[in-house]
């Protein structure tokens, strides 16, 4: 497994006001980011997420955003739901410095 930054089109650096909500198989997060913005952004069929004080793998950094390749995370979610093609899920990364982490298995993002 390795970590490598994504870019998801916001910065979750210094992040505040953190919700994070599932509803029909997809995860909705909303937050404030440091320009006093508010972010919202939905992952598709989520298979798995959460949110906790450190992230499963090390970060280069704990204000960024990564993608997991080769998750071993990813890969039991896709077995277990007999997925055929897991290629088009990815386990998403989200440091919240000024927070915790969300950690998300769920549709490709377009990028």
């Amino acid at each position: 497994m390795q970590v490598v930054p994504v870019q998801l089109g916001f910065s979750v650096a210094d992040g505040e006001h953190i919700e994070v909500s599932f509803a029909n198989g997809d995860v909705a997060l909303r937050f404030v980011d440091w320009r006093e913005q508010v972010v919202e952004m939905e992952f598709h069929e989520a298979l798995a997420f959460r949110w906790a004080s450190r992230p499963s793998l090390e970060t280069p950094r704990d204000d960024s955003t990564y993608e997991v390749v080769d998750s071993v995370w990813l890969l039991d979610e896709a077995r277990l739901e007999t997925l055929a093609n897991p290629e088009n899920f990815a386990h998403y990364v989200l440091c919240f410095n000024a927070a915790k982490v969300l950690e998300i298995v769920c549709r490709r993002l377009a990028r």
